[in-house]
């Protein structure tokens, strides 16, 4: 079973790419962006097919737009080969700005591919140029079913496109929220804001004005939280301490980066 099924209309997903792409990849309307003036760059689409004769028909989507290019690749047997050849017909060069993680490939499942045969079996590959899986957008409204074990289905509900939000329905009940936010309730204080210097200071000049409260990592609750959320994003065991936000009625925190 698919871990993370796409939930788009069936109109949308036929007209989301060409049909023999969809064809030999029926997910794949669930992973292309179907807003025309969005595409964010570093994340691409490839749906392939093997033939006998040691090359591998494939439609490539660079931006996961939906106007695919139908190319064959030449890349014999060796992964490196097949991921060197990708690279070049995708036409993105390693980028400084991902030195820290190299591209990598991975299936619907949010599953690192390590070898040609992973790549052969899914057929469906997502292409990040920064190393870590994330999920597409697709557009506004656009929901996404993620399998975490629970008795249902996580919902990913797209609401925004730039930047990129979602909301997520299902991962905690509605007595573990209300539990969190007793247990966040006594901690909270003036939201910091952490200098150039690595100083962090309270409200500095009006750009927070939230209150924060860090939440025990020990805590049952918490744990089980950190794993849903980890399970979720499919994170490779780096996770920042778990705290809760309270925004009043006008404040605010300022764009920053």
């Amino acid at each position: 079973a698919c871990v993370a099924r796409g939930c788009a209309l069936p109109a949308e997903a036929a007209a989301a790419a060409p049909p023999e792409a969809a064809e030999w990849c029926p997910e794949l309307g669930s992973w292309l962006h179907l807003e025309k003036r969005f595409g964010p760059e570093g994340y691409h689409v490839v749906c392939l097919q093997e033939t006998k004769k040691l090359s591998y028909k494939a439609w490539l989507f660079r931006n996961a737009s939906t106007e695919g290019q139908r190319v064959e690749l030449k890349a014999g047997r060796k992964w490196k080969t097949f991921r060197t050849e990708l690279q070049t017909r995708l036409g993105f060069q390693p980028s400084s700005r991902w030195e820290l993680h190299p591209w990598m490939l991975f299936d619907s499942s949010g599953r690192m591919l390590t070898s040609l045969q992973d790549a052969l079996h899914s057929r469906l590959l997502l292409v990040f140029e920064g190393g870590e899986f994330q999920y597409p957008a697709v557009h506004i409204g656009f929901r996404r079913e993620v399998d975490l074990g629970l008795p249902e289905p996580v919902v990913l509900r797209t609401v925004a496109l730039r930047p990129t939000a979602f909301v997520v329905d299902g991962l905690l009940s509605l007595e573990d929220a209300r539990a969190l936010k007793m247990m966040a309730k006594p901690l909270l204080s003036s939201s910091q804001v952490k200098q150039m210097d690595g100083q962090s200071t309270a409200n500095s000049d009006g750009i927070r004005s939230s209150s924060s409260a860090p939440l025990p990592a020990a805590d049952t609750l918490v744990q089980t939280m950190l794993n849903r959320t980890s399970g979720l994003l499919r994170l490779q065991g780096r996770q920042e301490a778990v705290q809760v936000l309270r925004y009043k009625r006008g404040q605010q925190y300022q764009a920053h980066w």
